[in-house]
């Protein structure tokens, strides 16, 4: 028999020949709830001798280290930004120490590794692992895409370079700071659109700008996105811009 690796993540359980994942996709003022029943799967499957533990989440550290202990099992844990950052006393006593007891730490960025080193996680135990994107080009796919996304945004794209961003709408990731510091200044705005994919709290101060600097005609909130959308507007787009700004208490793990 194959064996499996067991991957804990933060609601969808599936199951392929080596990979078990259980994952949690509720609100997290539930996860108390889903800590038991993590477990107690978790460690069915670790009877079967996986080759490796993989926690989604520091918040899954002490799951992880008491696994580890009785299954004695190679212990990877990945760290995105604000999951070692969150300013809760107890957390910071509790996570970063747990987190320094597994075999391997992977990062999602530079700036995402720097933090665990600020809170003494060694420097050999943190690999960098950029998350990727696979999208799904076709033969005449970039083409077909920008015909398909003039008919969405009621604008000739031919000539246009398309520009886009993709996340949830919150001061740290930094379109709000972009549409007033840099977009306005774009020297031929006429052969440039700017979409924007996802919802969030700055939603309400991204219209304002647009409105204030007359960005209507270039500027395309897309709201949340249904998954064939998300690949429409990736196909048909030029550049993915990812402006981050640095905001305190609100570390943007990227980076």
């Amino acid at each position: 028999m194959q064996r499996l690796s067991y991957h804990l993540a933060s609601g969808l359980r599936t199951r392929t020949d080596d990979l078990i994942l259980v994952s949690w996709g509720k609100s997290q003022a539930y996860l108390p709830l889903f800590y038991p029943l993590l477990f107690l799967r978790a460690f069915a499957a670790c009877r079967k001798q996986p080759d490796v533990l993989l926690l989604g989440d520091p918040m899954l550290a002490p799951i992880g280290f008491l696994l580890k202990q009785i299954f004695h099992l190679v212990t990877v844990i990945t760290v995105h930004g604000l999951d070692i950052t969150f300013r809760f006393p107890p957390y910071q006593q509790v996570i970063p120490r747990l987190v320094r007891r597994c075999d391997a730490v992977v990062c999602i960025s530079q700036n995402t590794m720097q933090l665990c080193l600020n809170r003494e996680i060694p420097r050999s135990k943190c690999r960098v692992i950029h998350p990727g994107v696979e999208i799904p080009f076709e033969s005449g796919g970039r083409e077909k895409a920008r015909i398909l996304l003039q008919e969405r945004i009621g604008k000739d794209l031919d000539g246009v370079q398309v520009l886009l961003t993709v996340g949830r709408l919150v001061e740290r990731k930094g379109v709000d700071w972009f549409l007033n510091s840099v977009f306005p200044f774009v020297r031929d705005r006429s052969n440039c659109v700017y979409l924007i994919a996802g919802t969030g709290p700055e939603e309400g101060r991204i219209r304002k700008s647009i409105t204030e600097h007359q960005l209507e005609e270039a500027v395309f909130l897309m709201g949340c996105v249904s998954q064939e959308d998300l690949r429409l507007i990736y196909n048909a787009a030029d550049l993915f811009l990812m402006p981050n700004l640095p905001v305190k208490r609100d570390v943007e793990g990227f980076g």
